[in-house]
């Protein structure tokens, strides 16, 4: 196992984590559920430091990368940048809900502090899930914009 596998395993839970504690808080405010918040500010907390070492294995990913193809750079330079964004955003996030967490560990959170997590929340998702995109596109030429997939199956059949 090198950088690379460490950094593309790392890259899915600030994604797909964060989908579904994003939607464990929005089930927790809907209901008004104390108990359900506090649960999505500790997973919060964890997400934040697994997006630090997914930030952290990006530079070593990056040079494994280097040493087995080329690398487009004008695809990483975005992708370093949406990614420290993402990782302020996720940091933010996860140093509020730790705040959450102690500074309303015996009282009932405040309605405006859960709404605040929830938009911070949801906008640490759609940032790191555009990172995700940004990085697919290293790799992958599918999901790059104007580049037609292959066609599978090597056959094309008429429609006639």
């Amino acid at each position: 196992m090198n950088a690379a596998h460490i950094h593309l395993i790392f890259n899915h839970f600030p994604i797909v984590g964060g989908m579904m504690v994003l939607a464990l808080l929005a089930w927790g405010w809907l209901r008004r559920n104390d108990s359900i918040i506090r649960a999505a500010c500790g997973l919060f907390v964890a997400l934040a430091l697994l997006t630090v070492v997914t930030y952290l294995s990006g530079e070593p990913a990056e040079h494994v990368l280097e040493r087995t193809s080329k690398v487009p750079e004008n695809l990483v330079s975005p992708h370093e940048e949406a990614a420290e964004f993402a990782l302020i955003l996720y940091s933010a996030l996860g140093l509020l809900s730790l705040f959450t967490l102690v500074r309303y560990a015996r009282r009932e959170v405040p309605r405006v502090l859960s709404t605040v997590l929830l938009v911070v929340a949801l906008v640490s998702v759609v940032v790191a899930g555009r990172v995700g995109w940004l990085g697919g596109e290293i790799k992958h030429d599918e999901v790059r914009s104007g580049v037609a997939a292959p066609v599978v199956g090597g056959s094309e059949q008429d429609d006639d």
